[in-house]
């Protein structure tokens, strides 16, 4: 799986699980697995990004969510009660 190419000021979110490590898919809940929809959200902005991992904890609180900017690099890992 490759990260996403981004614009300047966009997010990537990944979701995992906080239990096992894997990789689910952007229903925050089923695994993700070679061949399906790549799994990231893009967002515009922080703030957009914030605003659905709040919506995406509440699907399921064992989620760990890594954050990365337009560079590819890794911005933070947020778990439940982080945001």
């Amino acid at each position: 799986m490759e990260a996403p190419t981004l614009e300047y000021g966009q997010i990537a979110l990944l979701l995992c699980d906080s239990r096992t490590g894997h990789v689910l898919q952007k229903n925050g809940i089923d695994l993700f697995l070679q061949g399906q929809e790549e799994p990231f959200f893009i967002e515009d902005s922080i703030e957009k990004a914030k605003s659905n991992i709040i919506r995406l904890f509440q699907i399921n609180p064992n989620l760990e969510i890594l954050m990365y900017d337009h560079n590819g690099a890794l911005i933070e890992i947020l778990r439940q009660g982080m945001v």
